[in-house]
């Protein structure tokens, strides 16, 4: 909870101070955040593992993703994607391909 609440400050007053700067420069920073939680970060909040007002922050815009075991229509083309970007880069022209799809795993 330290680290996001030293986080929070970060996000609201758009300055942090260098680990170990014993002047306490305060340095400007302009950033954008993209986060991303695996369990529900609604229950992470409940269960008080995660700020709230740090979520209130950064929750501009929520997207779900189901996991892909709930959109196997997703996994072939994603196989095929990784096959012809691994075949494309470790083996050069003329060479027998080794990744390929089984017609079982269809």
């Amino acid at each position: 909870m330290v680290n996001q609440q030293k986080f929070l400050a970060v996000l609201q007053e758009r300055k942090f101070r260098r680990k170990g700067d014993s002047k306490g420069m305060l340095i400007p920073v302009d950033f954008r955040v993209f986060s991303a939680a695996k369990p529900e970060i609604h229950q992470l909040i409940e269960d008080e593992r995660f700020l709230e007002d740090l979520y209130h922050r950064l929750g501009k815009v929520e997207i779900r993703i189901p996991p892909l075991r709930e959109r196997t229509d997703d996994i072939e083309p994603l196989v095929r994607h990784y096959q012809d970007k691994y075949n494309g880069t470790l083996f050069s022209a003329g060479q027998q391909k080794l990744f390929r799809i089984s017609p079982l795993a269809r």
